[in-house]
């Protein structure tokens, strides 16, 4: 309760600080956009996770500068995960710190690949990386922005206003964000995710107990929707264009957060995850890893990957499609909820608690397209013979 107030408060501060970033001097506005960041991590964190970065960021600046550019991607990469790896063995950051360090991981894990694609200049100092990882926008929160975005904000000129078109995106994020924040604090009050694992619960009727369930689980996906809407606000204010987020993973692949949780997300998420399911499989390990050690990230990003096993609706034949996106959407939404239960008690034996008053509906709800799915793609595959066909 207390990470969500916290997170809360930050999110409500952003929507206002990101109306006065642009009205500093572009000289200084990389610097005290910096020094807000590290100094909101300090006040909300402790000094010791302000500075705990520092080290990872004199490597990764000492690669740029000394390494050739081929390489920069793989040791940045392994300077950002190798001190993160280091993190989830011998220590535990409590939420706000642990949500910054992700941050700062995406962050100088790109700046590499920036560098040997073209888009870094290879002489940054430490002081310009510094000011990079600890820029405020997104710290907490995400998202996370490529170096060159981050420039071009940094460097735009003071005191342009924005256009009509720019204020009415800002005021409809603003709505939407107090909106979505609104939905999810309520939810959370209204339906505590807590009563799950209460004695007793499961004398309750299973109706109640699954709708419930379902109802409690929108606290969780409305605080992910309030970032994005805080998202689109901030990209006319800071003069940037609001890009996916994705995550560098080295040889694995670059991939965005999963895209098939609602229209709002698919709207700043329209990447398609890696068509290899080796490669898919991979990403979401790192994604698990990522985010920490709990065995409940392991079992969620598991069941996403079997999830994601499903085809997409648009190789399915062209007369049930309406029919069978409606399911599609209700089977993807009720499966996601089920395992996202794991991500969010993270331990092993909370998740069991709260799948076994759910009655375990999941696990079966993921096997039942089997067969819907595999007749589908032979009506697919029919019919792509029927159209090659001369």
């Amino acid at each position: 309760m207390k990470e969500d107030a916290v997170f809360a408060l930050i999110f409500v501060a952003s929507l206002g600080i990101g109306y006065l970033l642009p009205s500093v001097d572009a000289a200084s506005r990389s610097g005290a956009a910096g020094a807000l960041g590290a100094t909101l991590v300090a006040l909300a964190c402790g000094l010791r996770w302000a500075l705990y970065p520092l080290l990872t960021i004199m490597i990764t600046a000492a690669a740029l500068a000394f390494a050739p550019r081929r390489l920069h991607g793989p040791l940045c990469f392994a300077a950002a995960f190798g001190s993160l790896a280091v993190l989830r063995l011998c220590d535990s950051p409590p939420g706000a710190a642990n949500a910054v360090q992700l941050v700062l991981t995406l962050r100088l894990a790109s700046v590499g690949f920036d560098s040997a694609d073209g888009g870094l200049p290879c002489n940054q100092g430490p002081l310009r990386l510094l000011q990079y990882a600890f820029c405020y926008h997104g710290l907490f929160s995400g998202p996370f922005y490529p170096w060159a975005e981050w420039a071009a904000a940094m460097g735009a000129p003071a005191g342009v206003p924005l256009q009509p078109a720019e204020r009415r995106q800002v005021w409809c994020a603003v709505r939407d964000a107090a909106i979505t924040l609104c939905v999810w604090r309520g939810v959370a009050w209204l339906t505590p995710y807590a009563r799950l694992s209460e004695p007793g619960w499961a004398a309750q009727p299973r109706l109640w107990r699954l709708c419930y369930f379902y109802l409690s689980s929108f606290q969780f996906r409305f605080r992910f929707y309030a970032r994005a809407r805080g998202r689109a606000r901030a990209a006319p204010c800071h003069r940037r264009r609001a890009r996916p987020e994705r995550l560098a993973v080295g040889v694995l692949c670059r991939f965005p957060h999963p895209s098939n949780v609602s229209p709002w997300e698919l709207r700043d998420c329209n990447l398609a995850l890696p068509s290899r399911p080796a490669r898919r499989l991979g990403a979401f390990a790192v994604s698990a890893f990522w985010h920490g050690m709990h065995a409940g990230y392991y079992l969620f990003f598991a069941g996403l990957f079997a999830m994601a096993r499903l085809p997409d609706r648009s190789t399915w034949p062209a007369a049930p499609r309406l029919a069978c996106g409606v399911l599609q959407q209700w089977w993807t939404m009720a499966t996601l909820t089920f395992f996202g239960a794991a991500f969010n008690r993270r331990g092993w034996s909370e998740t069991l608690q709260v799948w076994v008053a759910v009655e375990n509906y999941g696990f079966w709800l993921l096997a039942l397209p089997g067969g819907g799915a595999a007749l589908m793609l032979l009506l697919t595959k029919a019919t792509g013979s029927k159209r090659k066909a001369p």
